[in-house]
């Protein structure tokens, strides 16, 4: 065995490196490291060497794999520094990095997974090529606070995109996906996508340059879907890149953590969980955190039909969250006319209403919520005072062990997704009627504070 084989073994076992499959190996070249074969090429030995594989890697059964461990030689288009697991490769601004691989045909179900990390020089007012080919059938882009995921065909333009700021001190977990789940995109677990758009990747029929993988190095074509229209070149780290010829994402994961116990009322919003007689029925259904989501605007005014009526000594409201845009306008997240129960947001802050009759009771937090990003919200009430949570992280309470206590005007108590009047929010400097957008799932009702 050769010492530079030697050497990448020693450097991968101090870096508690866990091999793979012992049957996957690796081919290295000077100018690139692809999985194709079941040897490591040097100029003068070939030896079996097993990979190193982060833990990060969520798919199972790779088509390609660059990791960058079985190469200790700079090589044209990028640096070997420290990554993950072992080696990454750092693509200088100026440089463009081939993967040597061509997506040259059509393939209907796939994902590509990396994890990637910012140049020091980088710059969130820019854009930049992340990953893909140059005729955008497959491409990942930063721009402006956006990754965007284009598969476009000809003459269409397919993508979707996640709100992100990339940082140099970060290695951030990027997965596009495309299959019978839709068009997805998943950055630090910060997930977006279209269920509905299941068609497959497409080669381009121009010319095969235009197939080829690589990272950097993008002429101007074909990005016009996002808003772009410039030369785009790479600035950052890659390590662990792989590509799949089928979805690594669960897109409908499993509400099997959903606490059953003391609920009053769950509005799942999946087809066989909807009561015809709280109008939800009318509402677009998405793809949510567990199953079907309800989307929320202007054009779909929402009341739950749920009254909370009488005296409730403890309870909660529990719901995940996903706001659809970015606004200035204040939003009810959830709540009644009356403001004895409400979640508001406004400017980067959520506040929890649980008012009395001319006296008002909130507690609050700053929370920055992220279009296109999902979030648990709780808000309870009991002997442990008002409590308020997100992502099941205690943000704001108080000593209030005060019971709920129903408004005695009309229909005040019903919980509404839809926005409301301005009544009874001067306590946080409201005084005009609040709007309602995004996506909801999962809104549990309880009699308990726990």
């Amino acid at each position: 065995m050769n010492k530079l084989i030697l050497f990448a073994l020693s450097v991968a076992m101090l870096q508690g490196c866990i091999p793979s499959d012992p049957d996957v190996e690796i081919k290295s070249s000077r100018s690139s490291i692809t999985q194709v074969s079941t040897s490591v090429s040097s100029s003068s030995a070939t030896t079996t060497v097993k990979p190193c594989i982060c833990s990060t890697s969520l798919g199972t059964n790779p088509l390609m794999v660059w990791d960058f461990d079985s190469n200790k030689v700079t090589s044209t288009g990028f640096q070997l520094v420290d990554g993950v697991c072992g080696n990454a490769a750092k693509v200088p601004p100026d440089s463009t990095f081939d993967l040597n691989y061509a997506m040259a045909a059509d393939m209907s179900t796939g994902a590509v997974e990396f994890d990637f990390k910012a140049g020091t020089s980088w710059d969130s007012t820019e854009s930049y090529m992340l990953l893909g080919n140059d005729g955008a059938r497959l491409l990942l882009v930063y721009s402006n606070g956006d990754i965007s995921f284009m598969k476009n065909q000809s003459d269409i333009h397919i993508n979707t995109s996640v709100k992100i700021q990339l940082s140099a001190n970060h290695w951030s977990h990027i997965i596009a996906q495309w299959g019978p789940s839709g068009l997805w995109l998943n950055v630090d677990g910060v997930k977006n996508g279209i269920a509905t758009e299941t068609r497959s990747y497409q080669p381009s029929p121009r010319t095969a340059a235009e197939n080829e993988l690589k990272i950097g190095g993008k002429t101007y074509c074909c990005m016009e879907g996002v808003g772009l229209h410039n030369t785009l070149g790479a600035n950052g780290s890659y390590d662990n890149i792989r590509l799949y010829n089928h979805e690594i994402m669960s897109i409908k994961p499993a509400c099997s953590l959903i606490d059953s116990s003391s609920i009053i009322t769950n509005y799942s919003f999946d087809v066989a969980n909807v009561d015809a007689s709280t109008h939800l029925t009318s509402l677009p259904l998405v793809p949510g955190t567990c199953g079907t989501a309800a989307q929320v605007d202007a054009t779909h005014p929402i009341d739950l039909g749920h009254v909370l009526l009488a005296t409730q000594a403890q309870g909660s409201v529990e719901l995940d969250y996903q706001p659809t845009s970015v606004t200035t306008t204040p939003l009810t997240i959830l709540g009644n006319e009356g403001s004895r129960f409400q979640l508001i947001y406004s400017a980067g802050t959520l506040y929890y209403l649980k008012n009395y009759p001319d006296l008002p009771k909130v507690i609050q937090a700053k929370v920055s919520l992220v279009s296109g990003s999902w979030y648990s919200i709780k808000a309870d009430w009991g002997s442990q005072g008002m409590r308020l949570y997100v992502n099941k992280e205690l943000i704001s309470s108080n000593t209030d062990t005060t019971s709920y206590l129903e408004s005695t005007r009309g229909d005040n108590n019903n919980l509404e997704l839809a926005g409301k009047s301005s009544c009874c929010m001067e306590a946080i400097g409201l005084y005009s009627a609040t709007t309602a957008q995004g996506l909801y799932d999962q809104i549990v009702i309880r009699n308990v504070q726990k």
